[in-house]
């Protein structure tokens, strides 16, 4: 069974960091407030990861999505940026931003993103919330 592993900010993200490290080659320490998400394989062991910073009270980044290369082309991730813009809805932002190129742009462009930069996107967040919602979108 594939299941996702949430990392909250400050917290033991071990995980997460492997993931990253395997594929940057870097594990980066500047990032402890933000969010991380890490799904794992059927065997449980971790496949992709990515991390959503606050970048205010209403803007979230969607950053360091990745999945390790045994496990490309399986849509991980896909289901870590559908993770991290469930999270983004659930500490009440409104909007998420990314950068990306290549096929990462290509993904964000494919799951309803607006490109507003060469390499920078940004969607709003929908949580499905109230019936009579001023924002609600028909996601």
């Amino acid at each position: 069974m594939i299941r996702s592993i949430w990392y909250p900010p400050l917290g033991n993200r071990d995980m997460a960091d492997m993931v990253y490290k395997e594929v940057f080659g870097d594990c980066e320490k500047a990032d402890e407030l933000g969010w991380h998400v890490v799904i794992t394989a059927p065997d449980d062991s971790p496949a992709a990861a990515g991390r959503l910073d606050y970048i205010n009270a209403s803007t979230g980044k969607i950053s360091r999505v990745c999945c390790l290369p045994q496990y490309r082309r399986n849509r991980m991730a896909d289901s870590v940026v559908k993770l991290l813009i469930y999270r983004a809805s659930l500490l009440n932002m409104k909007k998420v931003i990314a950068a990306a190129e290549g096929e990462g742009a290509s993904l964000l462009l494919t799951m309803g993103f607006t490109q507003t930069g060469e390499y920078q996107f940004e969607k709003d967040v929908c949580d499905g919330c109230c019936e009579n919602c001023k924002d609600k979108c028909p996601c």
